[in-house]
């Protein structure tokens, strides 16, 4: 593949990755609420995100296809999980107008989710800054006297990659971990434990009395 010329297909690539990674993150929340028994977190703080990213996938493969029947089930998991969103906080929260707020604040966090998947676009740009700079590195060296470039150039061409290749992995690791933190963790992952209380010294008085019948 030609990062160059094939950008939006590594675009694709990784926005997909991301989707999948996402749907594993609320996968993970879904069990977790249910095995808690928590019902009615387990659709609003993932069964929701599940079922409206499958529909917003099947939307977007069909601009490809044009199947007017995968359009229908995209629409239908889109808009049916936005209504379902404001039914079930009128139902956790026992009141309808405090529920009815409830969901449409919750519109707001579909944009978040958005955001979410737009932030795995990263992948892409970390791919092709790479490529790119490494073929910028090729034409400098290639620009060189033939004497130059087989001698002198040969040192260039391996510091000048060295240099990207270590930019590059530090990059990958870097944007890796904190997708890993905030866009998969954060689906559901929850603190807990106990406090830290670090040791103290015994703030007690201690009397050391010399006893001079031991011998």
């Amino acid at each position: 593949m030609n990062l160059s010329s094939q950008v939006i297909e590594v675009m694709i690539f990784s926005v997909a990755l991301g989707l999948v990674h996402l749907l594993v993150g609320y996968s993970l929340k879904f069990y977790l609420t249910m095995k808690e028994k928590d019902y009615g977190s387990s659709y609003l703080d993932a069964l929701q995100q599940i079922l409206m990213l499958i529909g917003g996938a099947i939307l977007a493969i069909n601009f490809i296809l044009e199947i007017p029947l995968l359009n229908t089930i995209g629409l239908v998991l889109l808009l049916g999980n936005v209504i379902g969103m404001i039914v079930v906080n009128m139902i956790v929260a026992k009141n309808p107008l405090i529920g009815l707020g409830q969901g449409a604040f919750g519109l707001i966090d579909l944009a978040g989710m958005i955001g979410d998947i737009v932030s795995y676009t990263r992948l892409t740009a970390l791919a092709v800054a790479g490529a790119n700079i490494g073929m910028a590195f090729n034409l400098i060296v290639g620009l060189l006297p033939p004497f130059v470039r087989f001698t002198v150039g040969i040192l260039l061409f391996l510091a000048l990659h060295a240099l990207n290749i270590f930019i590059t992995y530090l990059g990958a690791y870097v944007h890796s971990m904190r997708l890993q933190f905030v866009e998969f963790f954060g689906k559901f992952y929850e603190s807990g434990g106990k406090a830290f209380k670090p040791l103290s010294p015994l703030e007690k008085e201690v009397w050391i009395q010399k006893n001079y019948n031991n011998k």
